[in-house]
């Protein structure tokens, strides 16, 4: 059957925590969202790890092409740009982290969204911080072979 949602919103499994007025706060998001929007980043590695305030409304920022957001705690993706990302096969299958992949991807111009680094809706730790390695990350020693895989810049 058809879905009738034009947007999704996905999570990492290792939520930490959640701003304590999430749905409301998403909506105002969603308003405030150019028609453009593609992609949101509501929490994220390069963020504060603060949390938005209950009585304070998200700021967006603009993500300049080029631009790399890695720790995808949770985003915002259209229906649009989910198809589109499917069906890109230098995308799928992942040969890389989903973050790194998003950051690389070339995007229209104000297609691409994140809350201001200040106060996000969603902290997560960082896999550096974390108990256990990632699905698609190990963290072992740097001189190990499997790091010779990863992108420049991520070391």
């Amino acid at each position: 059957a058809a879905q009738a949602c034009d947007w999704a919103l996905i999570l990492e499994d290792d939520v930490e925590s959640v701003s304590p007025a999430f749905d409301k706060q998403i909506q105002v998001l969603l308003r405030a969202l150019p028609t453009e929007w593609q992609m949101c980043y509501v929490g994220y590695h390069e963020s504060s790890n603060e949390l938005l305030e209950q009585s304070t409304h998200p700021t967006l920022m603009d993500v300049p092409e080029g631009f790399a957001i890695t720790g995808l705690y949770g985003y915002l993706l259209r229906r649009s740009a989910a198809l589109e990302l499917l069906a890109d096969r230098s995308i799928f299958p992942l040969r890389h982290q989903i973050d790194v992949v998003l950051s690389r991807r070339t995007w229209k111009s104000r297609s691409r969204c994140a809350l201001s680094p200040d106060a996000v809706l969603l902290t997560s730790p960082r896999s550096e911080d974390g108990e256990c390695d990632t699905d698609v990350q190990t963290l072992g020693a740097v001189d190990k072979e499997s790091h010779s895989q990863l992108l420049d810049g991520m070391m």
